[in-house]
């Protein structure tokens, strides 16, 4: 009868130390699959030190390109419409590091204009329509005048005040994003305001181009692009 009885115990024991031992298991395989999947997680959400600094040089880039970002392509011609008749065609003649050239035809009319156009600014800084040939380059020999008209600057105040920025815009010839507002009021006429509104899209600089006088005898007009040739 004792030998049974130490039988049972021996057993008994040895059952619990099995279950145990299986327990032990199951939390080292579980907690061994939890760190497998936080690794895991961890190394699918932590980007490589390449891909961090190529990311970082990108958006550098994108950085140092400013104003940049907004300028017209030599060679382009643009057409501005109002209610489908052209009002003025505007063509991109030469660039250079710090300026772009080019011809506003209103009507035959040809007036030439030449930006200071770089990462950090955007400004008028000549318009001619008599002394020098519109189509020629005359970015390395031109005088600037004495005060631009400044659309916008890092650097010192502007003539143009930014109405919004990030606009998403539609005109005759296509939609744009990340479109500049600018806007100049003067008093030009004597009783009245004369409200000037440009659009500046990337890559394309000028895409739409409102007028407004304001008083009893007040108009208002707005051409945008209807086509680049």
């Amino acid at each position: 009868m004792k030998k049974i009885v130490i039988f049972l115990l021996v057993l008994t024991i040895g059952f619990v130390l099995t279950a145990c031992g299986t327990s032990q298991n199951e939390l080292e395989e579980s907690n061994q699959g939890t760190t497998e999947s936080l690794t895991k997680e961890t190394s699918d959400n932590t980007e490589s030190p390449v891909q961090k600094e190529s990311k970082e040089v990108e958006q550098e880039e994108q950085t140092d390109e400013g104003f940049l970002l907004y300028r017209p392509e030599v060679g382009a011609k643009k057409v501005f419409t109002e209610n489908g008749e052209v009002m003025f065609t505007e063509e991109v003649i030469a660039t250079n590091d710090e300026y772009v050239q080019i011809v506003i035809d209103l009507g035959g009319n040809k007036t030439l204009q030449i930006y200071r156009w770089t990462k950090d600014e955007i400004a008028l800084v000549l318009e001619e329509n008599e002394e020098l040939d519109p189509y020629e380059n005359q970015l390395d020999s031109f005088n600037a005048m004495k005060d631009p008209d400044v659309f916008i600057s890092n650097k010192e105040n502007a003539d143009w005040k930014v109405v919004e920025t990030g606009v998403e815009l539609e005109v005759p010839y296509g939609s744009f994003k990340d479109v500049y507002v600018f806007q100049k009021v003067t008093d030009e006429v004597e009783g009245a305001d004369t409200i000037y509104t440009k659009y500046f899209a990337p890559a394309m600089g000028l895409v739409k181009d409102g007028f407004e006088l304001t008083g009893e005898a007040g108009y208002k007009g707005e051409s945008s692009l209807e086509k680049v040739e």
